[in-house]
């Protein structure tokens, strides 16, 4: 079950920063899990002020997914490890999808999984870019409905 959240409560904002530190650090092995426990702080801070989608498993009402959405750039969409492969991910994309003309996003070149599920939902590669901060080249992604 999805759905749209613009202001969170604090509970449910920590089970997003515990899937977004987890999923990040195990899909970018490439960097030190350091990193992504340094940007926590800006995370909890910026999480707020995006539109959330977020996945409910239905039996149990737990958050396993969500995507951040900041106008229309994709800043995050995230899946617990256990619930991955199933179709969330698709499902959170889509109801993005519907609710816009045009997103953007980007993935770091290194992540070939991600990339190539952001190709297969119809996303086109616009660039390629080096992320200075973490010296890892990143493709900057554009769909259009």
């Amino acid at each position: 079950m999805i759905e749209i959240i613009k202001r969170i409560n604090q509970q449910d904002l920590t089970k997003l920063l515990q899937i977004w530190l987890e999923t990040n650090i195990e899909a970018h092995d490439f960097i030190d899990a350091s990193y992504w426990e340094s940007k926590y702080q800006e995370v909890e801070n910026a999480l707020p002020e995006a539109t959330l989608f977020i996945y409910r498993e239905e039996s149990s009402c737990e958050i396993v997914g969500f995507l951040g959405l900041m106008d229309d750039y994709i800043a995050g969409l995230f899946v617990r490890k256990a619930y991955q492969r199933k179709g969330i991910g698709k499902k959170l994309l889509l109801a993005v999808q519907q609710e816009r003309e045009c997103l953007e996003l980007s993935v770091y070149q290194k992540n070939q999984r991600a990339y190539q599920f952001y190709l297969s939902q119809g996303f086109t590669e616009v660039k390629k870019s080096m992320d200075e901060e973490r010296t890892e080249e990143e493709i900057s992604m554009i769909w259009y409905k």
